[in-house]
């Protein structure tokens, strides 16, 4: 289902929701307001270090960047989205950041985790790109 190498959904996987295929441009017009947005997500969120975080709908990376501020060094955060342009985007942020963060192409109705793998799962607005069925 998911492909970290390629940056693209497996075969036989198909989202129900929207895909943005054009993640430079979403960023330009929402990066500035969702950015503003992040300090009171993690602090809603409340992440601890040395826990380990999964973001859902992770888009371009912004928020993924500032929960591993939160976290430390000790702490994990993994990203899935369903758009590979979003995913790149976000490891080319996390390349500038000199962080070394796992962002992944997924669905987020199919997520290919363990129950009880994370501590913390959280999502900023992925929830308005699901289906509604």
């Amino acid at each position: 289902m998911i492909d970290h190498v390629e940056g693209k959904i497996s075969p036989g996987y198909e989202t129900e929701g929207h895909v943005v295929h054009w993640a430079r441009v979403y960023d330009a017009l929402f990066g500035w307001f969702l950015g503003r947005t992040h300090y009171t997500i993690v602090k809603l969120a409340a992440p601890m270090p040395g826990e380990e975080v999964l973001n859902v709908g992770c888009g371009t990376g912004s928020l993924t960047l500032a929960v591993k501020a939160a976290l430390g060094s000790r702490g994990t955060i993994h990203s899935i989205d369903t758009s590979p342009e979003m995913v790149e985007l976000a490891q080319c942020k996390a390349k500038k950041s000199g962080r070394e963060l796992d962002f992944c192409v997924g669905l987020a109705e199919k997520l290919p985790f363990a129950d009880r793998t994370y501590d913390l799962v959280m999502s900023q607005f992925a929830i308005r790109l699901l289906s509604g069925d």
